[in-house]
């Protein structure tokens, strides 16, 4: 969908401010941005219906609450098997495990980032799981073992900066 308007130096402070903390109350949003209650809820509301917000979540530090194990599984899919890759997505979004799945250029099709409390869950999540999902052909793991950067706010601020 594209955009009614371009994002201005305004929208980008409200996104910037929401990235950081969701539960801003407006008043306090408004404050920080250098705007009004009303502005900072109209764009709000737009960008909503555009589609640039698309939820609000409370993040969890994942070791905290048990999910020790980040795993990282490149998956190769058998691309002229009778197995549709539609077919092969729909099977590992029911994996409650699999937190993300990016669809790759390159030798590998598919890297999923994979939450499990041990490696052991891991090996037995590969072997129940993925070893007997039709359609694929490989699947090579990275264990992550320090998280260095851990983010979900984009760079708003580099947006529109010349190169």
């Amino acid at each position: 969908m594209q955009l009614t308007e371009p994002l201005d130096p305004l929208d980008l402070k409200i996104l910037t401010e929401l990235q950081s903390d969701a539960s801003l109350h407006l008043e306090a949003l408004a404050e920080r941005v250098g705007s009004s209650k009303s502005v900072c809820w109209r764009r709000i509301q737009r960008f909503k219906e555009e589609g640039i917000i698309t939820g609000s979540v409370t993040l969890l530090d994942p070791e905290k609450v048990g999910f020790g194990v980040t795993v990282f599984a490149f998956v190769k899919i058998d691309g002229r098997g009778e197995v549709k890759p539609a077919h092969i997505i729909e099977n590992i979004r029911k994996i409650p495990q699999v937190v993300e799945c990016h669809a790759m250029m390159g030798e590998i099709d598919m890297c999923l980032k994979i939450v499990v409390p041990t490696i052991k869950d891991y090996e037995r999540l590969l072997w129940e799981k993925f070893s007997a999902m039709p359609g694929i052909l490989d699947i090579r793991s990275s264990i992550s073992l320090t998280r260095f950067i851990s983010t979900t706010q984009l760079p708003l601020h580099t947006l529109g900066k010349k190169r």
